[in-house]
């Protein structure tokens, strides 16, 4: 029997090979502009890079024992797509990835990753929203002929809408339905004005697709009623000023939302009206003229209270920070009088909307 020193060595360093062998990854990237420069970082580790093919595919091995200290790991994966590269993340779960270096855009793969000792990670950058197929063992990619077929749906990129916090600027075309016609009593020569342009700020946080909370200001145009006929000159000015918080419920679909509001509105309101009543002549039964003295007189009243809304619209992101939206909305106002006394209001606005949000932080991944 001979006995080598050199066998132990060498069982070791094979033992050692085939452990770093059964711990390796792999990650596939498909879709990618031709000749692409792909790079892979591994919690914070340059783990491989590469060059896209003729067909958008590029393969880099890479070593989670090597990069993170153990051969398994639960994983969340991004995608930075910056000028010249596309980097993909890996990062184990429940740690920060790196910020997105200058000019570079980041896009997260949604879902949390058991990345095994033999994982491929198969990540599809060729759309605005990047999606990953976690294989248990090696992969050959489809022929291009047999992957998306022609008319496919598959073959056009979606984007969702996105979900976060987004803050809101709108006009809003506004019409009130009784005050200026009760400010007119019904009188002919009295014009009642309802109606006109205001504007609404706020923010919406869509919590996930489909259901969202928002809280905005809204300023109606003012409400008007006016009479200029002699002897009796009018005029009555109304502003309101409302808070608005409300739930949203939605139907998404890619990049458009249709959604309906449900919530409640509080309303301070003044409403200042003066009056004039000029001086005026008549004829006495005897024939003498008779000179009727008239007057100015001003009202002033203040009202606040709560009440409640409802509407729906829809908004259609642009891009994943902006979007363009319409709504419209029936706000009922109701409240007492500021200090007591006569003078309730009871009234309802019809606002219809539309304006920018612009999405603030945060990932604009899609939340199921």
């Amino acid at each position: 029997m001979i006995n080598s020193p050199r066998l132990p060595a060498c069982a070791a360093f094979c033992m050692f090979a085939v452990a770093a062998t059964a711990s390796a990854q792999t990650v596939f990237v498909r879709h990618a502009p031709a000749g692409r420069s792909i790079d892979v970082v591994v919690g914070r580790t340059d783990a491989g890079k590469s060059t896209a093919d003729e067909n958008g595919d590029a393969r880099i091995p890479i070593n989670l024992q090597s990069a993170l200290g153990k051969p398994e790991v639960d994983a969340n994966v991004f995608v930075d797509v910056c000028d010249k590269l596309t980097r993909v993340i890996v990062e184990a779960g429940g740690t920060t990835a790196p910020a997105p270096d200058v000019g570079c855009e980041r896009r997260d793969v949604q879902g949390l990753y058991a990345v095994k000792r033999e994982s491929t990670l198969v990540v599809n950058v060729g759309s605005a929203v990047p999606s990953m197929l976690l294989i248990q063992g090696s992969y050959t990619p489809p022929k291009p002929s047999e992957e998306n077929p022609e008319g496919s749906d598959e073959s056009r990129p979606h984007r969702p809408a996105s979900t976060g916090l987004a803050l809101y600027a709108a006009g809003a075309l506004t019409s009130i339905r009784d005050a200026a016609a009760n400010a007119c009593g019904g009188d002919s020569d009295c014009t009642p004005d309802g109606n006109g342009m205001g504007y609404s700020v706020g923010g919406v946080v869509w919590l996930t697709k489909w259901l969202g909370a928002e809280a905005g200001y809204l300023r109606p145009a003012q409400v008007r009623a006016t009479r200029t006929a002699d002897p009796l000159h009018f005029d009555m000015r109304m502003k309101t000023d409302l808070v608005i918080v409300a739930g949203k419920i939605a139907i998404p679909a890619g990049p458009v939302r249709i959604f309906g509001t449900f919530g409640a509105d509080y309303h301070q309101a003044t409403q200042d009206t003066s009056e004039t009543l000029l001086d005026r002549t008549t004829t006495a039964a005897d024939g003498s003229t008779v000179t009727l003295p008239g007057g100015t007189q001003t009202l002033h009243l203040e009202t606040k209270g709560w009440s409640y809304l409802y509407g729906g619209g829809g908004e259609v992101w642009v891009t994943r920070p902006f979007a363009i939206f319409g709504e419209l909305n029936v706000i009922n106002i109701k409240g007492d009088p500021v200090g007591g006394g006569e003078g309730r209001i009871h009234d309802r606005f019809t606002s219809l909307n539309f304006g920018v949000r612009i999405r603030i932080g945060g990932s604009a991944k899609p939340t199921t």
